[in-house]
């Protein structure tokens, strides 16, 4: 392990984002306080605040992806309509975290362990008719679960429904509260519901009947609280209150709200990560990830303090609902790479490359940031009615597109994405349908292979076609075609670039 220097804290106490915390990794630099010299040098971002959407507060910015894909989230949102049930809050621990999928109200919505070590672990889940057998949580020792879910604009509660399990030594039963106060007092709703289902880690599915708890209707404080037990073991082992584990799954309320959703389609991320090297030997001096927040343009600016040298920089900023696939340690240029999701589909992630800088005095810099992707467009031309489409399924044939600004890294990223579903399309009467590719920066256009697979309400299969194009990063991509017409036939999309981006490509089918 490197051995860190005085300057090394040194410059991790002075490193900042006009206000904002940051995490930074520093080289060996001089070994005595006198041999520091230290000039700042001051990046200020342009190019991107008007098409970046900032998040209202800094805490959005170190949230994990959502399990829940951009066309889901459009689904759900969709179904939540006066007068109608439809999930309120949907927790299907996919993503491994503790961030709901589906939330009316994101902010002060959440999860507090009471448990052995109070940490969450995540293990092989159970399936549900919105979410696949992903993950689900596991905690040790558990005391209780509690899950805050505001309810402002909420006119009716119908149902809560999860799915337990536990170990061979976790409990068989549990008891279920809810309070209104955020959580001076509880009230009881179930306090017997034993396992069917004594295997370690098998299935229990439950839902409870809450449309009669008018009390908890517009509460801002509804909290739900789970309580484990021993419970009647049959022939499970002795129970452990200190190591035995309890799962829970699909964890999701159900109700009528009023109000608009606007939370849902924001994105989880909203940050930049830098990366400076030394010009001499390509060394990393530096690197961080900081939070972007409701600035203007000229506050989007990053001060850090150098000793003096020649220097470079790279950024690329990510606004979307899944962290960037980059390197989990860099040691010069060369190993850094650049990748996305192939279904963070809606990601808008912006890049620079700053010249040389030199660190003699106090220097400040302006960083013109670019798009790093392309927005694929389909335009439907049939003239027939398309609302009968249930999905639309496009998956990359391509291999997944890494950037590699200064080289090629040893190690390469690995993403098993490779569809991004669209859900009931088409019931606006638009029969447009987009997504962004991310490309890095490359003036060269890029082979891009999608196969598209077309489904009815009713999940058969009508169509599985192929589509091809070239682009290269910041342009529209367009494919405008029949989407039915000829469904024993592959191919007749007409393809363009828009540039209104830097280009524009149509292609027909």
């Amino acid at each position: 392990m490197k051995k860190k220097s005085l300057l090394q804290v040194f410059i991790f106490l002075n490193l900042f984002l006009a206000g904002l915390t940051s995490c930074k990794k520093e080289t060996t630099l001089p070994n005595s306080e006198e041999d520091i010299e230290l000039q700042e040098v001051t990046f200020k971002f342009k190019g991107f605040s008007s098409v970046i959407k900032p998040l209202a507060t800094t805490a959005h910015a170190n949230r994990q992806a959502a399990g829940m894909s951009f066309s889901q989230q459009q689904n759900f949102s969709n179904t939540l309509n006066a007068s109608e049930t439809s999930y309120l809050y949907f927790w299907s621990f996919n993503s491994s975290n503790l961030l709901p999928d589906v939330a009316i109200h994101r902010a002060g919505s959440g999860i507090t362990l009471e448990s052995e070590d109070d940490q969450a672990s995540y293990f092989p889940g159970y399936g549900n008719d919105q979410f696949p057998a992903g993950y689900c949580l596991s905690t040790r020792g558990t005391q209780s679960l509690l899950f805050a879910m505001p309810l402002n604009e909420v006119s009716e509660l119908s149902s809560l429904a999860l799915d337990v399990g536990s170990s061979n030594t976790g409990p068989k039963n549990f008891g279920i509260y809810y309070s209104v106060d955020g959580g001076n007092e509880f009230t009881l709703i179930s306090d017997d519901n034993q396992f069917t289902n004594m295997n370690a880690q098998a299935r229990n599915q439950f839902t409870f009947d809450l449309s009669e708890l008018t009390d908890a209707l517009d509460e801002p404080d509804f909290l739900i609280k789970i309580e484990p037990f021993a419970g009647d073991r049959g022939s499970a082992g002795e129970y452990n209150d200190k190591t035995g584990t309890f799962r829970v799954d699909n964890f999701r309320l159900s109700g009528v709200f009023d109000g608009e959703i606007i939370d849902d389609k924001e994105p989880l991320i909203n940050q930049i990560h830098y990366y400076i090297f030394n010009a001499d030997d390509h060394q990393l001096a530096t690197e961080g990830i900081s939070a972007l927040d409701e600035k203007t343009e000229e506050e989007n600016q990053l001060s850090i303090r150098l000793p003096s040298g020649t220097y470079y920089a790279f950024f690329v900023s990510n606004t979307s609902s899944k962290d960037l696939l980059l390197p989990a340690e860099i040691n010069q240029a060369s190993d850094l790479y650049i990748a996305n999701h192939f279904d963070n589909a809606q990601a808008i992630i912006f890049g620079a490359t700053t010249p040389t800088f030199d660190m003699s005095t106090n220097v400040q810099l302006d960083v013109i940031l670019n798009r790093h992707f392309s927005n694929i467009l389909f335009e439907f031309t049939d003239e027939e009615d398309l609302t009968e489409i249930g999905e639309i399924h496009i998956s990359r044939v391509h291999e997944n597109i890494t950037y590699t600004p200064f080289g090629s890294p040893e190690a390469q990223p690995i993403t098993d994405a490779a569809t991004i579903r669209f859900s009931t399309p088409f019931t606006d009467g638009e029969n447009i349908i987009s997504f962004n590719q991310f490309l890095g920066e490359t003036a060269v256009p890029l082979e891009l292979d999608y196969e598209i697979t077309v489904l009815d309400q009713h999940g058969n299969l009508l169509r599985t076609f192929a589509l091809q194009g070239k682009a290269p990063n910041n342009v529209q991509l367009i494919f405008k075609g029949e989407l039915l017409s000829g469904t024993d036939r592959t191919g007749g999309f007409l393809i363009d670039w828009n540039h209104h981006w830097d280009d524009t490509i149509t292609e027909s089918f």
